[in-house]
């Protein structure tokens, strides 16, 4: 990231403390008895050979006979060494599974909010083009709840498990391997209004900024991307075109509504914003941002649970692609946390802020706003300004078509090579 990026994640609003953890996922690779990995060659350039062992770096042993398990485990160790709490599921798709706890001191359990969660990933898999030295096996770690923007050894705590692990496993990342963000105030559990304001927020902003910074080609969200508008089920209940209320609102709950939401030139998404003003709990809320499937979409309120220290408000519309420089995960904590701030707004200029989106994004169209303006001219009512998201418009360039981060070209990268990365000018903030 570059030092402009950095400085500008120091700036905190005083008014709204944000809670934050993100989840990543990747796989770390087992020995195969077929491969010879002593009389394989290293290799000087920035990937390596397929056929090649990155220097000194762990993969499990061919004799494993639980890989999976001997793979979470390593990670555990690594963490518990330094002195971080970690917490284990290591069959989350039993009804009867078990957590276990570990730190370095063994004591009492902190509470999930407290730990780093690992369990394995079973939407993480290997594709043609992955090292095929190896087998390999998806991890799905989250982190535990940060005050932003904390640091721990003068990094970020994505940049720091990223050295961590990538100084010690072989790992190996590709189009599989998502990156989710968790938010929610610090000092208080999200009411029923903010989950209506963030919602709110997201739904306006999806279309032209969240999809237009997720992994896309050619204007198409990467298929992991689940958007309100397309698979939600308050959008399923709007048939396009239709400029109209499908149901009658709750009178207090339309009077809320008219407070909050103004007139909006996009009749079909006024009328799904409606619909969201008109839940009555956070949970019926959080069901109607539910795919038809009952998959989450890539906005999700989630309960309170083992990937929630919450309720918290979920964003997963990114991979995790820690190539180089095009890691844009802190890019993703810092817009989460700007689009919770925003909803402390009160009903008047909460009110007026959409109207503005709404006045923006039309003259997007209007104009014939080139892609890159409009999402930059977005993320400034936000309060990020353009020095902060100049770093992130070279990484969304490499979505493109030949690119390295494009679909077909994700999947061809190769192992993560070992570096330590280095956060200068600031100090350590204690947990």
């Amino acid at each position: 990231m570059a030092d402009g990026a950095v400085r500008d994640l120091a700036v905190r609003d005083p008014g709204l403390p944000v809670d934050y953890s993100f989840v990543i996922e990747f796989m770390v690779g087992q020995e195969t008895p077929e491969f010879d990995y002593d009389s394989s060659s290293e290799s000087s350039s920035d990937e390596h050979p397929r056929g090649s062992r990155p220097p000194r770096l762990w993969a499990c042993p061919v004799n494993k006979k639980d890989p999976s398990a001997a793979i979470l485990d390593k990670c555990k160790d690594l963490l518990v060494i330094r002195g971080e709490s970690v917490a284990i599921c290591r069959d989350p798709s039993s009804p009867d599974t078990t957590i276990a706890y570990f730190s370095e001191d063994d004591g009492p359990p902190m509470g999930l909010g407290g730990h780093w969660f690992i369990e394995p990933s079973v939407t993480t898999y290997s594709r043609r083009h992955s090292p095929e030295s190896y087998e390999w096996y998806g991890v799905r770690l989250r982190s535990p709840t940060y005050r932003e923007l904390e640091l721990v050894d003068r990094m970020t705590p994505v940049q720091w498990i990223l050295a961590l692990f990538r100084s010690t496993l072989v790992i190996h990342v590709n189009s599989t391997c998502r990156f989710s963000v968790h938010v929610k105030p610090a000092l208080m559990p999200i009411s029923l209004l903010t989950a209506k304001k963030m919602t709110t927020l997201v739904w306006v902003l999806e279309k032209e900024l969240l999809e237009r910074v997720c992994p896309n080609s050619y204007g198409l969200p990467y298929p992991h991307v689940k958007t309100l508008e397309t698979c939600s089920r308050i959008s399923s209940l709007v048939w396009y075109g239709s400029g109209g209320r499908s149901r009658q609102q709750d009178p207090l709950r339309a009077a809320i509504s008219k407070q909050h939401l103004p007139d909006l030139r996009n009749m079909d998404l006024l009328t799904r914003l409606e619909l969201v003003w008109d839940a009555g709990s956070s949970d019926e809320l959080a069901k109607g941002l539910l795919g038809t499937n009952g998959d989450a979409t890539s906005f999700a309120i989630r309960p309170v649970g083992k990937y929630a220290h919450g309720p918290t408000f979920e964003f997963r519309y990114s991979l995790w692609h820690p190539y180089q420089d095009l890691d844009a995960s802190q890019y993703w904590i810092e817009l989460s946390i700007h689009l919770l701030r925003a909803t402390a707004r009160n009903a008047d200029s909460f009110k007026q802020y959409i109207s503005q989106l709404d006045d923006l994004i039309h003259g997007f169209s209007v104009n014939s706003t080139p892609a890159t303006h409009r999402w930059k001219a977005l993320l400034s009512t936000l309060g990020l300004t353009e020095e902060w998201s100049a770093p992130w418009e070279a990484i969304v360039e490499h979505y493109k078509n030949g690119h390295r981060l494009a679909y077909r070209w994700i999947d061809r990268q190769e192992f993560l090579i070992p570096y330590r990365l280095e956060t200068p000018g600031r100090g350590t903030v204690q947990r």
